[in-house]
């Protein structure tokens, strides 16, 4: 189900392979069971950077270690991949959303949309807020921003399968946006919706 195809990539190519993997995995509640093989990657990615930038000086052993540990991060990529074809079974939106490729003629080139109907509320729990919007076909996870008044970058909220999601631990009195956006297959992703904000209580 899962193709190794990170194993021709040079070495720029698997940088930001590994990382998109990270960045889709480490945050996905789909994936909480791997989290001992994410520090894993997480860990020999981080040295393959360092030797990277090592190597850039010149030095035979630089470049040894270099190349090392480039077999040591696809060896890690490795474990993940067959970790997440088996947590999948035939969950097919599972492997994607995890950034692996699968076998090509199980992709899809389907479009997908923003989500629509987004409503933003307080919960019952104080410094909790309840999102909730329309699923959307073909969505293989939503992420979540949000943008305390005040600040001016938007910060990583959360992802999730469903369309319905909690967070919390928002400071009472706080005005917070929230923006979703659909993920689907492969690299497939929508735009955000338009902002939503509320007065935490």
């Amino acid at each position: 189900m899962v193709v190794l195809n990170f194993k021709r990539l040079n070495q720029t190519e698997l940088a930001a392979f590994t990382n998109n993997v990270l960045y889709r995995m480490v945050n996905n509640e789909q994936f909480s069971s791997l989290k001992a093989q994410l520090t894993d990657l997480k860990t020999a990615y981080e040295t393959f950077l360092t030797a990277c930038a090592n190597a850039a000086n010149g030095g035979k052993d630089r470049v040894l270690e270099k190349n090392t540990r480039m077999t040591d991060l696809m060896t890690q990529l490795t474990i993940v991949a067959r970790n997440v074809e088996l947590l999948a079974g035939d969950q097919d939106d599972v492997v994607m959303a995890s950034g692996f490729d699968m076998r090509k003629e199980r992709k899809t080139t389907q479009e997908v949309t923003v989500p629509a109907g987004l409503i933003v509320q307080n919960a019952e729990r104080s410094g909790a807020v309840n999102l909730s919007w329309e699923s959307v076909t073909g969505a293989v996870t939503y992420a979540v921003e949000t943008l305390v008044k005040g600040e001016t970058a938007w910060q990583n909220g959360k992802y999730c399968t469903t369309k319905t999601l909690t967070l919390e631990n928002f400071t009472p009195g706080t005005y917070v946006e929230f923006h979703v956006k659909t993920i689907g297959r492969g690299t497939l992703s929508s735009d955000w919706t338009p902002s939503i904000g509320v007065w935490v209580s």
